[in-house]
């Protein structure tokens, strides 16, 4: 069964923020090869995360071991079904199984950032995966124009088929943004070498939904 938004050609218009690119198998006559859906583990996954994070062994990472993992604070959000302030195995499962039940191959992806509320041009913005996802997910990256926009993408050599559509795959990110002038860099380490930004990319995020934006201080 193909499952896809259109068989038209994708655009760069940036009202659209994310789109499907292709699912399971199949594709139009005249359009790009199916991309196949990325799968994890979901139970690997969460014991990883436990291992990773969970300091105190008590099966929850909870807010202060958050901390040592920016996307996984990002998701505590949504993910947190009991509302304790932490995300226990059972809850990392059932969102890496959430991720799976979507069946997706890649997915657009635009960020826009912001310096001090202005436009920050020229910096490259990097999708780094959550270490418990043991290099399944691949890191995407983009480049910023004028407006602060940059479409993050895997690297063609490093895309589940290389002639696929750029995108992204599901799944926890830390979120890298960096800006070099006279080999110094100019965005605050706290976005990048110490970054405490994290990302969830995933269909129904409300922040890949509506286009990721960061304001930067």
């Amino acid at each position: 069964m193909v499952r896809r938004i259109s068989c038209r050609p994708l655009t760069n218009n940036t009202s659209t923020t994310i789109v499907i690119l292709l699912l399971i198998s199949g594709g139009c006559s005249q359009g790009p090869k199916a991309i196949p859906p990325l799968y994890i583990n979901a139970n690997n996954a969460s014991d990883r995360a436990l291992e990773l994070h969970d300091a105190d062994s008590n099966g929850i990472i909870d807010s202060d071991e958050l901390a040592t993992a920016p996307g996984l604070a990002y998701a505590a959000e949504r993910a947190d079904k009991d509302g304790d302030g932490g995300l226990s195995g059972d809850e990392i499962t059932e969102m890496v199984e959430a991720w799976n039940a979507k069946s997706i191959g890649l997915l657009t992806l635009r960020a826009n950032i912001k310096l001090k509320k202005r436009p920050l041009a020229g910096a490259i913005v990097r999708l780094e995966p959550a270490p418990f996802l043991d290099g399944q997910v691949e890191a995407a990256f983009g480049v910023t124009d004028e407006f602060g926009d940059a479409f993050l993408t895997i690297p063609k050599e490093k895309r589940p088929i290389a002639d696929s559509p750029p995108g992204a795959q599901f799944g926890l990110y830390r979120v890298v943004i960096s800006k070099q002038k006279d080999g110094r860099e100019t965005v605050p380490t706290q976005y990048n070498a110490e970054t405490t930004l994290g990302q969830e990319v995933s269909f129904d995020d409300p922040g890949v939904l509506n286009g990721i934006k960061y304001t930067l201080k």
